[in-house]
């Protein structure tokens, strides 16, 4: 068991810093996650893009994504292990940042669509 609430606490670790650098690019890397994720998102209006790539795009950018992306998409049921196995009301706070913050993106580049 806590094993996997190392896990967990890795995933949603490497998404929140992920997050905050969708947020506020301070890198090159940062700026390939940022970008990467606006074109996702105005793709597809509202939700989180978890997309191949392109050639010139930094490889870490896709695997931010996907972290990303996941704790997005499973936001709810990660919270739920969190309260049941962890009962740690920090990470389920930071769940919801991450949630808010996805939303929050998503929804401004649906009004500014990406090339």
């Amino acid at each position: 068991m806590q094993a996997t609430k190392n896990f967990v606490g890795q995933v949603i670790r490497r998404a929140y810093l992920d997050c905050l650098a969708i947020i506020n690019p301070q890198n090159d890397n940062d700026r390939a996650l940022a970008l990467e994720f606006r074109k996702g998102a105005a793709k597809q209006a509202g939700e989180v893009a978890v997309t191949a790539v392109a050639a010139g795009i930094a490889y870490g950018a896709h695997q931010a994504a996907s972290f990303f992306g996941f704790v997005f998409m499973h936001a709810d049921s990660i919270k739920h292990f969190i309260s049941i196995a962890m009962n740690n009301d920090q990470l389920i706070q930071i769940v919801d940042v991450i949630k808010y913050a996805s939303t929050s993106l998503s929804d401004s580049t649906s009004d500014d669509p990406v090339e």
